[in-house]
């Protein structure tokens, strides 16, 4: 079992980049939770005489829910029984939870049936008749995935009467604990804790009847709140016979997953590590062989308190000159982005931390758990940082107005504004360590503040870039849709050079100046969709952050390469389309052949192109200019070097069976990437039964290329090709429609965390 993705309300606002590290909930596929009032456990109510109402739920295996301290993962399940006058309620008791660790983290959970009980005491002004309504809220998550949070709510008739016992109940309020102390615990002594902030520990002492033994392996403490670090390990140690210590890890914020909430942490305001308060109570579900009771326990008198055993460090003179009371009252909490409020902040001197973000963003996703660290957290609040979160997910021309004044149109980006200075940005992805580096150097003026920004090494980079592309074109000539015209382009030239060695080589120039033009072209075209995405600024990563173009992209990953692998071809209409432009003569005719090599050759360079075209979209125009320049140039080298020397036309190998063979096996390439991104894809959805659905509309996808390449052929009978198209188009539609990105993947995390912020 592992926990999953949204915060909690009781840890909301400690946990909240928690929910925005998975992806969205789905509800295809989604776990069918049963949520059931179970009535109550008299047939009538009676003045002054106590009864139960029960809810129950039962939780499919192996999907879990959370305790009301969900540990460092989870949305706590909540119920709530809407207040009637004239009774006196008290509960909820529940179900006892179970902790449990995964690869996320630590959870206490409830799996299978999960009940929930209250009591409730009728009064003298109690009316004739009550309706006890009960809203009980969920979410169900199993190993790595989380369904969408849901809440139900149930409901139980009763009249005043003589408070008869119900004919049937389940003795619900013998589930529960809370209700009746445990046989294990000696209610004549009462328990007693301490702590040692210096040891950041906690013991918890009880005292048991005479002759129970404890299992150590069964005992935990459940804390209602973040005082205790769930994922630290509890010690039960026996002090003397009918005398129990539990010794317990306080939380000091230092674990990311499990932060201190606002207003927790009180060091001395210019400390570069956290003092903890002293807790002033003890809070929690202390279970042991199965059976509960809760704890509500002030601090006792003599108990270890004293916070003057952790050592303070002398104040360092900052460049932000934050008060205390401005540290004091300061919290971690993010607030909408106006250029009004960020304006505000800086003219009062205080500075503003802006996240521009998407709910589509992944990378922004990732970054918002780095923003929730402890260090992090603690040097917004030193500096007294107004943190806001500029949200991209709907278009907002003011947010995008102050993105092209940062010279920035893609996102994550990560902006410190300094009052009367320049405004500082993060690199893309940020990390805790180089985060609170990028605080500490521009707030406090501790580092260097040009290592803060990393530029990224272009230099060897851009020169396998240029290669690999002409290196690709070069291997472009191998295809079968290329290789066999060459010798006989070659000749063509000689032919219409009347033997003219000037006037061959005129002939392969203006072929080889038609392919390049196509690849200008083709550069013009990339370009010109580049600037309606965003302009040079737009990142080709930004591009990838979005569903839909990975959802392109593995669409023509896939056709690409079960065409190169034989299923259909590509390409043969324009060959016909363009043959009358190639049988012209003279130097037209050779350069409209070169314009028509690269059409052709286009299926084949996918292999090629598309690793590379990441790159190449980042570069500004000129660069992708002579990026594309190089490729063209491989593709035409060969025609240059044989239009130069004729007698090369010789030495070339004979076209044969290994052409296809090389082109099907490059096709692996192409399907290989589309295995890629579908991992990638994978991220945008949560439950795998979504999952599966959209592997199998792939397949569909796939047998519709498939029909067409087999039955829509220009030599199948006329009769045959319309009836292959159709069922062709239908299963294309189909597969297109069913493995499509949905709302669904978007999910509502964001949400969840800005209210729980």
């Amino acid at each position: 079992m592992a926990g999953c993705c949204l915060s909690g309300s009781a840890l909301a606002q400690a946990r909240a980049w928690d929910a925005s590290v998975m992806p969205g909930a789905a509800d295809a596929g989604a776990p069918q939770v049963a949520v059931r009032m179970q009535g109550a456990s008299v047939a009538s109510y009676a003045e002054g005489k106590p009864f139960y109402v029960a809810v129950q739920a039962d939780l499919p295996h192996p999907w879990h829910a959370y305790y009301r301290n969900p540990g460092t993962v989870g949305i706590p399940m909540e119920a709530k029984l809407q207040e009637v006058p004239g009774f006196t309620v008290s509960g909820p008791y529940w179900s006892l939870p179970m902790r449990e660790v995964s690869d996320l983290g630590v959870a206490y959970a409830y799996e299978g049936k999960v009940t929930m009980v209250w009591k409730v005491v009728p009064q003298a002004n109690a009316p004739a008749q009550a309706d006890f309504k009960v809203e009980v809220s969920w979410q169900v998550c199993r190993e790595g995935q989380c369904a969408n949070p849901e809440q139900k709510e149930v409901a139980v008739s009763l009249s005043k009467g003589d408070g008869a016992a119900a004919p049937v109940w389940g003795k619900y309020e013998d589930a529960v604990t809370g209700l009746e102390k445990p046989a294990w615990l000696d209610e004549s002594r009462k328990p007693f804790w301490a702590q040692d902030l210096a040891a950041k520990t906690v013991t918890l002492t009880w005292y048991t009847p005479a002759g129970v033994k404890l299992d150590p392996a069964k005992v935990q403490f459940f804390s209602w709140d973040n005082s205790v670090l769930p994922t630290a390990p509890q010690k039960l140690t026996e002090k003397e016979p009918g005398m129990y210590e539990l010794s317990m890890t306080m939380n000091d914020g230092s674990d990311m997953l499990y932060p201190l909430a606002s207003g927790d942490e009180a060091g001395e305001e210019d400390s570069d590590e956290p003092v903890l308060k002293p807790l002033t109570s003890l809070k929690g579900l202390l279970v042991a062989d199965g059976m509960g009771v809760d704890l509500e326990l002030p601090a006792q008198q003599g108990a270890s308190a004293s916070a003057a055993a952790m050592p303070a460090k002398q104040p360092k003179e900052t460049a932000v000159k934050a008060t205390a009371a401005e540290t004091a009252a300061w919290r971690y909490k993010w607030e909408p982005w106006s250029k009004d409020v960020m304006d505000k902040a800086l003219a009062e001197g205080r500075p503003v931390y802006v996240d521009f973000t998407a709910q589509w963003c992944a990378t922004c996703i990732a970054n918002k758990k780095v923003a929730y660290s402890s260090e992090v957290k603690d040097l917004m609040r030193k500096g007294n940082v107004l943190m806001l979160r500029a949200d991209k997910t709907k278009p907002n021309p003011a947010i995008d107005a102050e993105m092209r004044s940062l010279n920035r149109s893609s996102i994550p980006v990560n902006v410190l504004y300094m009052p009367g200075k320049e405004p500082a940005i993060t690199r893309e992805i940020l990390t805790p360590d180089y985060l609170a580096s990028f605080l500490k150097a521009h707030l406090f003026g501790e580092g260097d503040v040009s290592a803060m920004v990393e530029e990224p090494e272009k230099v060897s980079s851009i020169w396998v870039i240029l290669g690999s592309l002409f290196l690709g074109g070069l291997i472009l000539n191998l295809m079968p849709c290329v290789f066999p015209v060459i010798g006989l382009k070659i000749l063509g030239f000689v032919e219409m050079g009347g033997g003219d060695r000037k006037k061959v080589f005129a002939h392969s120039m203006s072929f080889s100046f038609g392919v390049l033009l196509s690849f200008w072209l083709l550069t013009l075209v990339i370009f010109y969709l580049r600037a309606q995405a965003g302009g040079e600024a737009q990142s080709w990563g930004a591009w990838l952050q979005n569903p839909w173009v990975i959802y392109g992209i593995i669409l023509i990953f896939l056709t690409m390469g079960l065409s190169m692998f034989g299923l259909f071809e590509i390409g043969v209409g324009a060959t016909g389309a363009g043959s009358s432009l190639q049988s012209r003569k003279g130097y037209i005719g050779s350069f409209f052949s070169g314009l028509l090599a690269t059409v052709v050759a286009t299926p084949c360079s996918a292999p090629f192109l598309g690793p590379v075209m990441a790159s190449v979209m980042a570069f500004d125009a000129g660069m992708m200019f002579l990026s594309m320049t190089c490729m063209g140039l491989g593709l035409a080298l060969p025609y240059l070097l044989m239009g130069a020397f004729p007698a090369l036309v010789k030495s070339l190998p004979k076209p044969g069976a290994w052409m296809e063979s090389l082109k099907q096996g490059m096709s692996f390439l192409l399907l290989g990437a589309a295995a890629y991104f579908i991992g990638t894809y994978n991220a945008f959805f949560i439950d795998s039964f979504d999952l599966q659905v959209v592997y199998i509309f792939f397949v569909v996808f796939a047998a519709g290329l498939w029909v067409y390449g087999r039955w829509c052929p220009i030599y199948r009978p006329k009769a045959t090709r319309l009836t292959g198209a159709i069922i062709a188009l239908a299963l294309v539609g189909i597969g297109i429609w069913g493995s499509m990105p949905d709302k669904r993947i978007f999910g509502e995390e964001e949400s969840a965390v800005q209210s729980a912020e």
